[in-house]
Formats: C-alpha cells, structure tokens, sequence
C-alpha cells in the first residue's frame, strides 16, 4: 500500500538538468529571484513548506521518528546547490552566495510561495471527505506529510466498508488491548478512542481532548498500553517527555517546542503532582498555538494539531484541566499487578511490530464504515470545547458496537484537584457565619470566635494557609463568580467600605 519514506531531502529527488546561476555583478534583489526560482522549480514534490511565517524541512532521527525543522542558512545552502549550478568569474565553479541566502531567509514567508505544512505522520489518515491519505508523501488536501517508517505494509481495505466489517475490524483491536485490566467499560472504550484519534485528526476541525492514562500503582500496565498506543502510530517508541513539575513556564517552553516539531502524538509521562497548567489548557484548546520562539526575540504563531496523552498513577487534574481530558484507568486489583499477569500475545510489542499494518487497517475500516454509513449520530456524551471530536469518536465507536464512550466523565471530575472540595467547604463555613451580609479579609483574619465561631479558619483551603491579607484578597479575587456545589455557592465583590477596604459577598443560588 505505501513505501516507506525514510528521510526527506533535496537529494531524494530524481536527478535533473539544473539551471545555471551567475553570482557575479548582479544586484542583490536580481541575485535572490534566481535563486528562489530555482530552488521553486526543485520543490516538486516538496521537501521545503512553509510553516509559522519561516521556511521548514521534514527530517528523521536514527530511528525514522520524523519532525519539523527550521530552515538555517546551512540547510538552505545545500539546498540550493542542489537546485541549481552556481559559477563566478571564468565560469568558475563557487558555492551560493551568502548574501542572497540571509536575505531569502529574511523575506516575509508568502513570497516563497511554499506550501503550508500542518504536521508529520508516520500512519495513514482519514480525509475530512472519508478517504483515506495513504501515498507517501504530502498531502495537499489536508497539509500533511505522511512518511510510513520503513516496512509499514497495509492490507487493502474494501471499497465501501460495512457494519459487519467495521465490527470485525473492532474484534481485531479486542485481541491486541483486550487484556488490559481496563477499570471499567468506559475506560476501555476511551482506549479506543486514543487509538482512533490520530487516523481522524484532519477530520476534527476542532481541538482534541488530553487522554489521560491512570492507575492505582506501577505495574497496571497503562506504560506498556501507551507503548502500545505509540508502536501502531508510529513503529516506535512515543515522543515521550517527563511531565515538567508546577512550573508553567517550563510547561509553556516544553509545548512550543513539541507542536513546533509537528508530531501528532506526545506523551508526557508519570506526572506526579497535581495536574494544573494554564499553558497546557491554552495548547488543548488553541487551534493555533503563539509563543516566543526560545534564544530569539520573535513571536511564532503555529497551527496547533498535536495529540497529548498524560500518564501517572491517581492523577489529579486541577483548574480547568479536568474538562479538557478523558480517562483510561487501569487497574488490575492486585497488591502485586506485575507478578503472574499473561497476555495472549506473549510478547506485546514484537507482535504489534509484526501486525502493525493489520491494526492500523482495522482503524481505518472502523472510521471508514462510518463515513460510508452517512456518519450516524450516536447518544454518546459530549465534551464541552470538543464537539467534533466527541460525536465523530462516539459515532465511530457505537457504529463499530464498543459501548461506554467518555462514561467516566463524572468520575474523572469527582477525583480532581482537592482544592475544589476545599473552596466549597471554605465558602459554605463563610456563609453559615455571615449569611447574605458582606466581610473584609481582615475579618476572616481575625478569627473573632464572637463573629466568625472557629469554622470559617478550620475551613481554610491549604493554599490559604499562613497567608496574608493581601494574598487572601488576591485569591478571592481570582474565585469570583466561580460556582461550587449544587448551590452553585460563589463569591461577588460588594464594593468597599469607607476606608477603601474591599467587601466580600457569598451568595447562593439553590
């Protein structure tokens, strides 16, 4: 079905008649033209595209794992000299010039009149129309470069697929993750879903949710899982990075370089603090990603098509977080998980080596059927944020017959950061004692057993804990208007009083 591509280069081009570029007493502009029309006429097919206002190539590490680059001087040079014939005086041969390559590179990005590039894949895909993109290559419809790592070798798939075939296909994934202690009917369909996601993502013209993998302890099996997850997109091991800790900066630098990169799977892997990152929330919900490129002072601007995958064991998702994910728990019940645990397939990853062409056919046909099915609507929940993603995997998996889809959602919400039970129970503690009237930070601080009794302090969050009044303040501010609880308890600012001290209201709304 496809010949695997292993690096993209201008020397992976057929040979051809160049044409003839002399650099001598000819003024810059005239100079630079030259060039691009030469290395325009060498970009077919293309090895050079545009991405995030700069000019980019595709290339591999030693284990075919493709990604993004940017364009330097350097590679820019090869590549001319492999465009073009570049000659001095007495038609000497010399190298292209450097001043026409600096000035290319400094050319707003639309005059090079490249191809846009969204992402790199290493698997198949499906086509917002339901074909599937499977000649090596880019694909100009969805602006993807698909590179299948080598001896990737995918059955046919019919013509038009059927309800039989996409539950056949469903079967053929059973017998690769069907012995995972999966928590529950909802977290096995979710890891459908984490598989289908990548071969659907030009369909999603939306965002896509994190999937988060979860157990009670080392040893479930949700790293071999996401090794699994990751052998079938890619051949190899996932672009996996440690989870930064509670640093947002760090999480915000980690995010631009891996969607610069143009992968479409990252995992970050055994996260364990709470899961809190405004960056991160930014990124999953951002169809175009914007940040300050690291060591240089421009802003780059990317379109955001990356899938994350987060891994840990009872993950606690804070902030907004837990409404931008969905849950794959497993757990298989046991003191000792890893100890006696078998699999059909004794070895897990040689055998998805081996059959990774009929597994990645069986998602197709899975996704496919459903097109060709007119894309029935299922009454699998939505995720708010994420509508095209939540009806095009609920309908591809109620059509294939796997139940339960995004299930687990409420359980996921109730196991979230603690500091959401704690703000209700400070809140509800604040209104037992004021009632509907209004108080100050200091009031709170003073903790005057006649007013406040001694639980509204015993109702402190931890984050409040030794605090000051000006960090108190600060965080009710940050609280305001947020509703907790089924009586959606909340605060609102009463203006101040007649020193200028701010005034605090909790109100209900049962």
């Amino acid at each position: 079905m496809s010949t695997p591509v292993s690096h993209i280069e201008p020397t992976k081009k057929p040979r051809a008649i160049l044409a003839t570029i002399h650099v001598n007493d000819k003024d810059l502009r005239c100079l630079s033209a030259e060039c691009l029309r030469a290395l325009v006429r060498s970009n077919n097919p293309p090895y050079l595209f545009a991405r995030g206002g700069e000019v980019v190539y595709i290339t591999s590490d030693e284990c075919f794992r493709m990604s993004i680059k940017s364009v330097t001087p350097t590679f820019l040079c090869g590549c001319l000299t492999r465009a073009a014939n570049f000659r001095g005086d007495h038609e000497s041969k010399v190298s292209p010039p450097s001043g026409a390559i600096n000035d290319l590179l400094s050319r707003p990005i639309r005059e090079w009149g490249l191809p846009s590039l969204v992402a790199v894949t290493e698997t198949p895909l499906l086509r917002p129309d339901g074909s599937v993109v499977d000649a090596p290559g880019f694909d100009e419809s969805t602006n993807i470069f698909y590179a299948p790592s080598a001896g990737l070798t995918i059955p046919p798939l019919p013509a038009r697929p059927t309800l039989e075939d996409a539950r056949a296909a469903a079967a053929e994934i059973e017998d690769c993750i069907g012995e995972f202690p999966f928590a529950d009917a909802s977290s096995r369909a979710n890891a459908y879903a984490s598989l289908l996601t990548p071969l659907v993502r030009p369909v999603i013209a939306g965002c896509v949710p994190i999937a988060l993998y979860d157990a009670p302890q080392p040893g479930n099996g949700k790293g071999l899982f996401v090794e699994a997850v990751a052998l079938i997109h890619t051949g190899s091991s996932a672009a996996i990075r440690a989870a930064p800790r509670r640093d947002d900066d760090e999480w915000r630098k980690l995010l631009t370089s891996v969607i610069h990169s143009g992968n479409q799977l990252v995992v970050f892997d055994n996260l364990e603090d709470t899961l809190k990152s405004a960056a991160l929330a930014a990124a999953v919900t951002s169809e175009i990603w914007q940040d300050r490129i690291l060591g240089r002072t421009e802003t780059i601007s990317l379109v955001q098509r990356t899938i994350f995958s987060i891994t840990g064991n009872n993950l606690s998702v804070g902030g907004d977080l837990a409404r931008r994910c969905y849950w794959i728990r497993i757990d298989a019940k046991l003191s000792r998980p890893w100890l006696g645990r078998k699999f059909r397939h004794s070895n897990l990853k040689v055998w998805i080596r081996q059959n990774r062409g009929e597994l990645l056919r069986a998602l197709l046909v899975m996704a496919s059927a459903w097109y060709v099915a007119g894309c029935p609507a299922a009454s699998t929940p939505i995720l708010g944020s994420f509508e095209q993603w939540s009806s095009c995997i609920g309908g591809i998996l109620d059509f294939a017959g796997v139940p339960g889809f995004l299930g687990n959602l409420p359980d996921l919400y109730a196991q979230g950061d603690a500091s959401e039970g704690q703000w209700e129970s400070f809140l509800r503690a604040i209104r037992a004692t004021f009632g509907a009237e209004t108080f100050t930070v200091g009031q709170l601080l003073r903790g005057d057993p006649m007013r406040l009794g001694i639980g509204v302090l015993s109702a402190l969050p931890d984050e409040l804990e030794g605090a000051n009044r000006h960090a108190i303040g600060r965080a009710l501010l940050r609280r305001v208007d947020r509703r907790y609880g089924d009586e959606r308890l909340h605060l609102t600012r009463a203006g101040a009083d007649r020193t200028g001290v701010a005034r605090w209201r909790v109100e209900v709304e049962a």
